[in-house]
């Protein structure tokens, strides 16, 4: 097994992951130590028995003591990581069996993608399992710290890999700007993916998820994150950090009530909140300008705030399967709106300023008691499917 240092527990030191390598001139200087005090026992030797022994036994000890400090300053050792606001243990406890075996796990997976080949990367060079799981993991430890192919990664899409754990070596791919793990057996997630600060797209869909790690508040860069078919019934509120967040995918989840930390979120360009059991829309939701889609669909929604009418950059509203008894007259106000779902609602009637929407072409309104329609509005209803995308409609 690979040897490793002890991690240090001070706190008041901490440094990132890194190769502890000893700067050339250093190493030299240690060597030279190394050579002058094995020829001054030499000379002591010769003294005592004889000149051709004490020679002998000199360079003798010289040599043992070049390859004793050779061997440990090229021997790879664990440094903990860099404090960056964030209180996180170093690394998995590898002595506990269970989060041992599933550091192994991940390992696994990561060896059976594509950019990790024996082709690119020669097997003898790997991790190989000895006959102790914890110092299989430990090995795996060291390795990830020191391959350039960890680090340098950004792009990792480990999607239906039957994974139960999220090992806290995730923080060692510090340049990942792309993460799926969509269609997992994830419970929790470490809190060590707040330090991916270089992340875009965080994909954590079709995974029975409670909750989310508060650190990942800290993804500043974090533009894409889909929550879809979790089991999550709120967010945390350092969502509200993300203030470079544009698409925000939480469809499926038990929520029940809107969550508020989004109207924190000033980028958001796509939101859909689908099939989260929502009964009310919070009347904040027009301070969203950018919104250019938004998807209620699939709720228990019976009336919509008028302050809707200021989502003035609203392309796409989908409102179908919920509880709907009328529309405010506000929503005449969405100028940009293009495609308006309103199927399978409680509808009696339509504002009859809806018709000035000029950029409006498609109206669903299937399954909707409609007992009168304003004059010219039937121009909208004969619409386009081809035009219309899947995913904005749901």
């Amino acid at each position: 097994m690979i040897q490793a240092q002890e991690i240090s527990k001070s706190q008041n030191n901490p440094t990132e992951f890194q190769e502890n390598l000893i700067p050339t001139p250093l190493k030299a200087l240690m060597l030279a130590v190394a050579v002058v005090a094995a020829a001054a026992l030499g000379f002591l030797l010769a003294g005592l028995g004889g000149l051709a022994i004490g020679a002998l036994l000199g360079s003798g000890l010289g040599i043992a003591a070049i390859v004793m400090i050779n061997n440990f300053i090229d021997q790879p050792q664990l440094l903990p990581l860099e404090s960056s606001g964030i209180e996180i243990q170093a690394l998995t406890d590898v002595t506990d069996p269970i989060l041992a075996q599933g550091l192994v796990d991940f390992y696994k997976k990561l060896s059976g993608a594509t950019w990790l080949s024996d082709y690119e990367y020669p097997y003898d060079d790997k991790p190989q399992f000895k006959g102790s799981i914890n110092d299989y993991a430990r090995d795996i430890q060291i390795w990830m710290q020191q391959s350039e192919k960890v680090r340098n990664k950004d792009c990792l899409d480990l999607s239906r890999a039957a994974l139960t754990k999220i090992p806290k070596e995730i923080a060692l791919f510090r340049h990942l700007k792309k993460l799926k793990l969509y269609d997992n057996q994830l419970q929790d997630i470490p809190p060590e993916i707040g330090r991916l600060h270089s992340l875009t797209d965080l994909d954590l869909s079709c995974n029975p998820l409670r909750v989310l790690p508060s650190e990942i508040g800290n993804l500043r860069s974090l533009k894409n994150l889909c929550l879809n078919d979790t089991q999550l019934q709120a967010l945390p509120p350092e969502i509200s950090n993300l203030h470079f967040l544009t698409t925000l995918h939480l469809y499926g989840n038990p929520l029940r009530i809107f969550p508020p930390e989004i109207l924190d979120c000033n980028s958001l360009t796509k939101l859909y909140l689908g099939k989260t059991q929502l009964k009310n829309i919070p009347g904040e939701i027009g301070n969203l300008h950018s919104l250019t889609i938004l998807n209620l669909a699939g709720n228990q929604i019976r009336v919509l705030p008028r302050e809707i009418g200021g989502l003035h950059s609203l392309t796409v509203l989908d409102l179908s399967r919920n509880q709907l008894q009328d529309l405010p007259f506000e929503i005449c106000n969405l100028h940009f709106l293009e495609c308006l779902n309103l199927d399978f609602n409680n509808l009696q009637s339509l504002p009859p300023e809806i018709v000035n929407l000029r950029s409006l072409t498609d109206i669903f309104h299937r399954g909707n008691p409609l007992q009168v329609l304003p004059p010219g509005v039937e121009r909208f209803f004969f619409w386009d499917r081809a035009r219309i995308n899947p995913m904005d409609v749901i």
